[in-house]
């Protein structure tokens, strides 16, 4: 199960993220393209098989508005297709 997460830079700036951490050592990483509908639980839902063997996998937002933590629902209808 992942997380949510804020990296901070030096001047204490942070940019709201998920990170899905496998169990044992990360065979690798990836970094989760996202939509323009911020982290949410179909982006969350891409990042999880990743890490179910061994993947690192980090979604970031990438759009930077007035507050942090925002993401727009979107109806769930089909279980996300993951590329691998």
């Amino acid at each position: 199960m992942g997380k949510d997460i804020t990296p901070r830079a030096g001047d204490g700036w942070g940019l709201d993220g998920y990170r899905a951490e496998p169990m044992g050592a990360p065979v690798g990483g990836l970094v989760v393209c996202r939509d323009i509908f911020g982290i949410n639980h179909p982006i969350r839902d891409v990042c999880e098989p990743f890490a179910e063997p061994g993947y690192l996998a980090v979604a970031r937002r990438c759009l930077i508005g007035p507050k942090t933590g925002w993401s727009l629902a979107i109806r769930r209808t089909t279980s996300p297709r993951v590329a691998m």
